[in-house]
């Protein structure tokens, strides 16, 4: 039988389920056998160690409110899920620790990891900052269904779901609420799509494809494909991008592909120092995005120590407040394909509206 207790039974399609009961945490196997109880990591560590042996598994984290104390280390080489139960399945912690972690000193990139239906609340954590779920080297991650409140801070270091140097990474259907960096997520495919983040002082959501000065997988390159889009970002980019692709100032990649696409960009109660941003991208489209609110710096900024090679510029509306004597469209390209847009940059600084909206070409 899978019966774990006569209250808490694995479904069967998971392998583990760790629960809450009382004020103590507990992890049982399928059969009812008790691998945990009482760990500083609510038993999600030992989880994860027990379904490692077998290559790995599914994990249930039921409903309640788990208060871990310490980081999950994941290992190389795991199929891996760890999902909740939507918003009742809460993890509550304040101090400076990343909460699930993948980061192999040599990896093989052969690990494929899933997070799905769980809230992280690190709310009055104030200047403790830290990155929360980091996945590295991974064949596979995806990010599904997460929600994510901490306490707004301009540092480095402190991304809610992030991951360099994936094969494939995906993030779906997450919620963030006030972080520096929203989501930061790397991969030779990456897409971020369908996600809400709220309040950031970095960046919202962005990412690139495989970077230069992070381990790369056999046989690959820097650069590959990214894909943004249907993503609404409020408040976000307070000091630097709402959305990006970025592989860094110092990194020009040939072959990096790019695609921000359908996406709201609001700056609801605070400017935008950029609402989209292209750093070291070769080629790129722009498409369907609307624009609104105010910025510091500018709506569309494209940056590399050459000209981008190709950019698509297609079917954006921009409306935006200029709130500083810089405010354009910061484009340097080989090849502009700029069609449909709907630009309007006001000003209450008396500039010249048309001389801040060209586009300028290589």
């Amino acid at each position: 039988d899978r019966i774990v207790s006569r209250y808490y039974a694995t479904p069967r399609q998971y392998d583990v389920v760790v629960y809450t009961e009382s004020g103590h945490y507990y992890a049982k196997d399928e059969r009812g056998n008790t691998i945990c109880q009482n760990s500083p990591t609510a038993c999600l560590q030992e989880a994860v160690n027990y379904l490692a042996q077998f290559g790995g598994g599914r994990i249930l984290v039921k409903k309640g409110t788990y208060y871990p104390t310490s980081r999950v280390v994941i290992p190389d080489g795991i199929n891996l899920l760890i999902e909740g139960e939507g918003n009742s399945t809460v993890f509550r912690y304040t101090n400076q620790f990343i909460l699930f972690r993948h980061t192999p000193d040599t990896p093989t990139w052969t690990s494929t990891i899933i997070f799905r239906n769980f809230k992280i609340d690190r709310s009055g954590s104030e200047s403790v900052n830290t990155d929360v779920v980091l996945v590295n080297y991974a064949k596979f991650v995806m990010y599904d269904g997460i929600e994510l409140i901490d306490d707004w801070r301009d540092s480095h270091g402190d991304a809610g779901l992030a991951g360099y140097n994936n094969i494939i990474a995906v993030a779906e259907n997450n919620r963030i609420f006030n972080k520096s960096y929203g989501i930061w997520l790397f991969g030779h495919l990456s897409i971020m799509r369908n996600n809400y983040v709220e309040n950031t002082a970095k960046v919202g959501v962005a990412g690139s494809g495989l970077l230069p000065n992070f381990k790369l997988p056999p046989g690959y390159t820097p650069g590959g494909l990214t894909i943004i889009e249907n993503n609404v970002c409020v408040d976000c980019g307070r000091t630097d991008e709402a959305i990006s692709i970025d592989y860094g100032a110092g990194n020009p990649v040939i072959d990096a592909f790019g695609v921000v696409r359908n996406n709201l960009i609001i700056g609801r109660n605070y400017s935008m120092k950029y609402s989209i941003a292209l750093v070291g991208v070769a080629y790129a489209i722009v498409e369907g995005n609307k624009i609104q609110g105010s910025v510091t710096a500018s709506p569309v900024y494209v940056q590399w120590f050459k000209p981008i090679e190709y950019l698509a510029l297609r079917n954006n509306i921009i409306k935006v407040n200029q709130a500083s004597t810089t405010t354009k469209l910061l484009i340097l390209a080989n090849t502009v394909v700029a069609e449909g847009n709907e630009i309007n940059i006001s000003s209450n600084l008396n500039q010249n509206t048309e001389a801040w909206t060209e586009i300028w070409t290589n």
